[in-house]
């Protein structure tokens, strides 16, 4: 069955060539993030590639997405960076599951409710970002107290850079490194830096980073190592019609053509993730770009050319000639935002080797 042309293409073989790059510049173990439905890539084939390449971690936001990953028989190590309810404690604990730790009061909770002697965690020290984390040392000795008393294991320690140009990412270090030698204790696991610490800033005391959408080829510091975009998104032609001089096009009619042209219709919409604020800007086909005309619709959108387009016709959303963070910057938003909103209507196509080798529609 031939379902609706709208898709995108994941770069496996982009992802590999990321992995490596980003090990080989920072020097350390990689902690792979691939919360988000691996930032829209898919997240059971993206941590199966990352754990082929030697991923230390993959880390995810939530239990649902840990939970995710083990039902699609994902075997290697996960660790939640967010918060987990203590009634999902028993089965991160059965699931082999590590969880980050904040809270004294979260500890006691599920102390009181379970066998967590068995439980596997990294305390999160939070130096400014103010989102979770423990902030003084005061508390995290005594969580610290606690856990070694309940016999849980601590395996690591880590914090999240809220900025990362050098001055800030030296105070939030210092803020760290004070708390990490107070507590004098042999972690497993040390690491702070995400994508942007990771490329533009090193931390010499830490044993792991933790990339996010760099390892997707989105180099948010423009640290000019090479990174490859694994994403691309297209569509296909599905329908097209002459119009007049005059016609409008799509709701409210707020586009009206100038002069004759063809518009093309394509199979994607804000129901995909594709926002209306999309409307002006440009599409792919062949190389050259065309505009997008009136407004973007649930299902559909519309493009206008200046000539006949056969249906099926390849358009380019996303590629090589409109590059991720040029569509995120005329649309005023990030590269994280923009990718996270595309979903599993999208049909994936994982291409390796130069060939397609799997596709993939989440919701059949």
């Amino acid at each position: 069955m031939k379902y609706r042309q709208t898709y995108a293409v994941i770069h496996l073989d982009n992802l590999v060539f990321n992995y490596n790059l980003i090990k080989k510049h920072s020097n350390k173990n990689v902690f792979c993030v691939c919360k988000a439905d691996a930032y829209s890539h898919g997240d059971i084939e993206v941590a199966n590639t990352f754990l082929e390449c030697g991923a230390d971690y993959i880390c995810v936001s939530s239990i649902d997405e840990a939970k995710s990953l083990r039902l699609q028989g994902y075997k290697g190590s996960l660790l939640i960076l967010g918060y987990v309810d203590a009634s999902c404690v028993n089965y991160a604990i059965d699931n082999d599951i590590t969880l980050s730790v904040f809270s004294l009061e979260w500890l006691e909770t599920v102390v009181a409710s379970f066998d967590a002697s068995k439980l596997k965690i990294h305390l999160k020290i939070d130096t400014g970002m103010n989102r979770i984390g423990m902030k003084n040392l005061s508390e995290v000795k005594d969580v610290m107290s606690f856990l070694k008393k309940h016999k849980i294991e601590v395996e690591g320690i880590f914090t999240h850079f809220h900025s990362t140009d050098k001055t800030s990412c030296d105070k939030q270090v210092k803020w760290f490194y004070a708390i990490v030698d107070s507590l004098n204790y042999d972690f497993k696991w040390i690491h702070t830096s995400n994508s942007a610490g990771t490329l533009g800033y090193d931390d010499p005391r830490s044993n792991a980073v933790r990339p996010g959408i760099a390892l997707y080829g989105i180099d948010v510091v423009d640290s000019q190592i090479g990174l490859k975009p694994a994403f691309s998104l297209y569509s296909q032609v599905s329908y097209c019609k002459k119009i007049t001089a005059g016609e409008s096009v799509s709701y409210d009619a707020t586009y009206k053509a100038v002069k004759d042209m063809y518009i093309l219709t394509l199979p994607i919409g804000y129901g995909d993730g594709f926002l209306r604020k999309n409307t002006g800007r440009f599409v792919g086909i062949d190389g050259h770009p065309y505009e997008i005309v009136g407004s973007v619709c649930m299902d559909q959108m519309m493009i206008r050319a200046d000539k006949e387009f056969p249906v099926g016709t390849e358009v380019e959303i996303i590629g090589e000639c409109i590059p991720l963070i040029k569509m995120a910057n005329e649309l005023g938003m990030s590269p994280y935002e923009v990718l996270c909103l595309f979903n599993t209507r999208i049909m994936k196509k994982y291409k390796k080797n130069g060939e397609i080798i799997k596709d993939v529609h989440e919701r059949l």
